[in-house]
């Protein structure tokens, strides 16, 4: 085995001398080549085709594997007969019908580089070999952080960002700081599963005292729907889709004061404001749409409140919120599956059309509770605790769907 040893280091300066004078005769040819043929070179074979080094596989290889070609005639040639024995593009067909810009190709590069060295950041700090949990958590929240500094949680955050956020007035888009859904899902604290265990649907009741009501199902979170909650209310035959155009028409003091303090919900329409609502044409009336929004200013309300009463069943101690919750839409449509985050129960009154509910209880409570569904018919109330029972609406087919609500404490 020593004498192995001694032969292998005996011609290792002989190889690695050898070795050398190849690359530098390669050197050499490589600068005749063209700058387009050199970005088509996509294999070894192409690049002996292109230095003329077709004849070097032919060549003999010593006993340690190595080519001992006559390097020492490579680099007495003259440079100039180098450049003209090289093949060109014309002599040779591109291997690749698409010839890539020198900028592109460095450009490329760079965003490599860069997806490299955060790959190599991520399997330091957070893809270890044996992971654990606290790298597990440490890229979740990673990758949550990105999520909610890009703002992709929104629709018009991820907007912004595929079409460049610098061009987009940050004042006049709604809610993508303000509220952070994603976030509030994942930190919602869970519920004691008490308030749904053992109900299978939503009750329907008539000429309840407000002394029962509290007792039953004011704070109990058990849904329940009055069925005689609108009598003497002139809302069923006055609210409709005119009436409420005419309340805001295009510079009216109710548009005005529709500003950052009001909500408003598109859902899964184009449509950004209540003044586009109110204006659209007569073909996009026509289709499916939904929509929904807070009143804020106070003659408005007053003149919503001429038209409807304070539910008679609610209790003597329980206090309205000043906002008016107003959702209208048109059949086959409604709200997605949510959970509303408020600190107050609420009810809706179903002034026209029908809609039907799809209740979920959150999902600490999923083994424990059912889900169900419950139609609520024109004046109709339904009572329900939309901060614990995750909740969609669809409007029901007929007429459009019209309903007013509130929170109370």
């Amino acid at each position: 085995m020593g004498r192995l040893g001694n032969n292998s280091n005996t011609k290792k300066p002989e190889v690695v001398s050898s070795v050398r004078k190849n690359v530098k005769a390669i050197a050499e040819k490589l600068k005749c080549v063209p700058q387009e043929e050199l970005l088509q070179l996509k294999s070894i074979q192409s690049v002996l085709s292109a230095l003329g080094h077709e004849s070097h596989l032919d060549e003999q290889v010593d006993n340690d594997g190595c080519r001992s070609g006559s390097t020492e005639n490579n680099s007495s040639i003259d440079k100039s007969q180098e450049c003209t024995t090289s093949t060109t593009t014309d002599d040779q067909p591109s291997e690749s019908g698409i010839i890539t810009p020198l900028w592109q190709k460095f450009e490329l590069g760079f965003i490599l580089r860069i997806l490299e060295n955060l790959w190599k950041t991520l399997q330091k700090y957070f893809l270890p070999k044996k992971p654990s949990k606290s790298n597990a958590f440490g890229l979740f929240f990673l990758i949550l952080a990105c999520i909610f500094y890009f703002e992709l949680h929104t629709s018009s955050g991820f907007t912004r960002l595929w079409l460049k956020w610098e061009n987009v007035d940050l004042g006049s888009v709604e809610c993508t700081i303000e509220s952070p859904h994603l976030a509030m899902e994942i930190f919602r604290p869970p519920v004691p599963c008490i308030f749904c265990q053992n109900v299978k649907s939503a009750d329907r009741v008539e000429n309840i005292s407000p002394a029962e009501f509290e007792r039953r199902y004011a704070y109990t979170g058990r849904p329940v729907v009055i069925t005689d909650a609108m009598v003497n209310w002139t809302a069923t035959s006055s609210f409709s889709f005119s009436f409420f155009k005419s309340i805001y028409a295009e510079g009216s003091r109710s548009l005005e004061h529709q500003g950052e303090d009001c909500l408003f919900f598109p859902y899964v329409t184009e449509f950004r404001s209540l003044a586009e609502v109110f204006n659209m044409s007569e073909a996009r009336s026509n289709q499916p749409w939904y929509i929904g929004w807070s009143n804020c200013d106070a003659e408005t309300s007053h003149i919503l409140r001429q038209h409807y009463q304070r539910p008679y069943f609610l209790p003597d101690t329980a206090e309205s919120t000043h906002a008016d919750w107003i959702f209208m839409g048109t059949p086959g449509y409604g709200a997605h599956m949510h959970i509303d985050h408020v600190i107050n129960p609420s009810w809706q009154a179903q002034i026209t059309g029908k809609k039907r509910w799809f209740l979920l209880p959150p999902p600490e409570c999923y083994w424990s509770c059912q889900s169900f569904e419950v139609d609520v018919l024109p004046g109709e109330i339904i009572v329900l605790d939309t901060n614990k029972w995750y909740h969609q609406t669809l409007i029901l087919p007929g007429e459009m769907s019209i309903t007013i609500g509130s929170e109370y404490d």
